[in-house]
């Protein structure tokens, strides 16, 4: 074990600086219907964090002055710190995913970028966040998203699809043996036999998609493990506290069938192999929904994680901030939702609520992947 994995950690130390991405799309047309929702949960994103919380925030230039009149609106204009890049570099909405935070042996903040990564407009962004506050940018040659990296105080959880892109970083900082997070239990791919998947609705003909997101011979149920793993803090024996979402348990609460395509066996095998390494498994609930498109006649299937949160545990206050998913045409999922913001108060934690997430859900993305905790003080990790 090492004091401190290089990598930002996911859960510990007081949130100090975040990052968001917001394209400018989502400045310019919020009156459309289509993109108010993304707005709105970017917009109280910024008013749910405490008042000592900075903001770095990425748009284009064509962007800028709404954001700028955002923030106003929004009274965190003077903690905020805008960044424009040309109005021709294509930007997500990921944050979380542009790059990776790393501090080195010697204290000196590195900003590294897969050059694999096919979003070269999120390179872009990552390399004027690193201009911008002095830090060394690095692109490795390695294919590994900070999606699936999970850091805690002295473990590191790293997706099985990322295990072999995990980037060699020398001497310079020293990483501790990963615990590798994938199942046991055969997981489809989108390419394979699901992707387009023939049904039919009110005697009409259908297709689903399911498995959006794994790729071929994917050893993971969700593309990143921070879709379905969070971690909560050390329970009263010492142990690392790991939160494994189950599909199976949100089908009971709701009452609702379980579809075959749920991945059930395959989050219940990591689950048992978690605790089989030493960790106190907590299951919750992972809602696995759809959207029907009825202009194609297509369904898909997606999972309304809850998992995808921000913990912050910092000495005896601990807080996490959690999507919501029961709106609109899904309003039964309030019930999942109350549930798991129990499961996290009986944690010790306080819960604070956003807003409706299916659109990012829908995209595989959900908070934590619109966010990225840049700093975090270094406070004490007691619970």
């Amino acid at each position: 074990m090492i004091d401190k994995p290089p990598f930002e950690s996911s859960a510990y130390g007081r949130i100090e600086q975040v990052f968001l991405s917001v394209p400018s799309w989502v400045l310019r047309y919020q009156r459309q219907v289509e993109v108010r929702g993304t707005a709105a949960v970017f917009r109280s994103v910024f008013t749910s964090f405490r008042p000592h919380v900075r903001f770095v925030v990425v748009t284009q230039q064509e962007g800028e002055p709404h954001l700028r009149e955002w923030m106003s609106d929004l009274g965190v204009a003077d903690r905020t710190d805008v960044i424009a890049i040309p109005n021709r570099t294509k930007l997500s909405i990921w944050a979380e995913d542009k790059f990776t935070m790393c501090t080195d042996n010697s204290g000196k903040r590195l900003l590294m970028h897969p050059f694999s990564d096919a979003h070269r407009g999120d390179a872009e962004a990552a390399k004027a966040v690193a201009r911008s506050f002095g830090w060394e940018y690095v692109e490795v040659d390695h294919s590994f998203q900070s999606g699936n990296i999970l850091a805690g105080t002295d473990f590191l959880l790293v997706g099985a699809d990322s295990a072999s892109g995990l980037p060699d970083l020398g001497t310079s900082c020293t990483l501790p043996k990963p615990n590798i997070i994938e199942t046991r239990v055969p997981v489809p791919g989108f390419d394979q036999s699901f992707e387009s998947r023939d049904i039919e609705i009110g005697g009409q003909p259908w297709r689903e998609l399911c498995y959006r997101g794994n790729r071929a011979e994917t050893k993971q149920p969700f593309f990143h493990i921070d879709g379905f793993l969070t971690i909560a803090g050390k329970g009263v024996d010492g142990r690392d506290r790991m939160l494994v979402g189950d599909p199976g348990m949100a089908a009971e609460a709701l009452e609702m069938d379980l579809p075959d395509h749920s991945l059930r066996a395959a989050f219940d095998d990591i689950a048992a192999q978690l605790d089989d390494a030493g960790f106190c498994v907590v299951r919750n609930p992972l809602p696995l929904v759809f959207q029907d498109d009825h202009i194609n006649k297509t369904r898909h299937w997606y999972f309304a994680s809850a998992n995808n949160a921000l913990v912050e545990i910092d000495g005896a206050q601990k807080t996490v901030w959690l999507p919501t998913y029961g709106h609109g045409h899904w309003s039964a999922l309030e019930l999942t939702d109350r549930i798991n913001e129990k499961v996290w108060q009986q944690l010790g934690f306080e819960t604070r609520a956003l807003g409706d997430f299916h659109q990012f859900a829908l995209n595989l993305g959900s908070l934590r992947c619109i966010t990225k905790c840049l700093v975090r003080s270094r406070m004490s990790t007691a619970c």
